[in-house]
């Protein structure tokens, strides 16, 4: 890695977080005190994706780092990874009210402005998408249960794999297999990429 893909990289990074900070393009922005821009590596090979921020992330201003934050670690652990190597982030970067289902255009907002050109600049090779919304607007899944713990291929050209969110794991804790599932999948997938 050069020291100027590292710069580029940064500044990057700088004006992302920048244009996250001042965003109140959509009704999210209401509910919340602060966006919650994603972190995490500017060169991962694994990209991680929730639904957006709850009460905590909103108080810190960092995406996973509640309740189903600490479930989060413990999935990374299974994999041995450790979040300065992932880069973390949500499909709607606003905690909502009553964490209330999002609305298209929220989505699509955070979606077209953040997301897409995160990934596009980030190119990790593999992607790793919790719960039934965010997998719905990024692989058009209805049904998670059908996808979890497969391997699919993205329109652009990541390797994307569908999960449950671990926020479901601090309500029904059995539901950690099925993340370890998950995990067993990612760790076979980036021992050949």
């Amino acid at each position: 890695m050069s020291v100027e893909e590292i710069d580029e990289r940064v500044r990057w990074y700088i004006t992302y977080r920048q244009r996250v900070l001042g965003c109140t393009e959509c009704p999210a922005r209401r509910d919340c005190s602060q966006p919650v821009p994603g972190e995490g590596s500017m060169f991962p090979r694994v990209f991680f994706i929730g639904r957006n921020p709850g009460e905590k992330e909103d108080d810190i201003g960092r995406p996973f780092v509640g309740k189903a934050g600490e479930v989060f670690e413990r999935f990374l652990m299974e994999i041995e990874l450790e979040r300065p190597e992932i880069f973390v982030t949500n499909v709607c970067l606003c905690k909502t009210k009553k964490n209330r289902l999002l609305s298209r255009y929220e989505i699509s907002t955070c979606v077209r402005k953040f997301l897409i050109p995160s990934l596009k600049f980030m190119k990790p090779k593999v992607v790793v998408v919790f719960g039934a919304q965010p997998n719905y607007f990024i692989n058009s899944i209805s049904k998670i249960r059908e996808y979890h713990g497969k391997v699919l291929k993205h329109k652009m050209g990541f390797k994307v794999i569908p999960s449950i969110h671990p926020a479901m794991v601090c309500y029904k804790p059995e539901k950690f297999r099925e993340l370890q599932k998950v995990a067993k999948v990612l760790d076979e997938v980036l021992m050949r990429t």
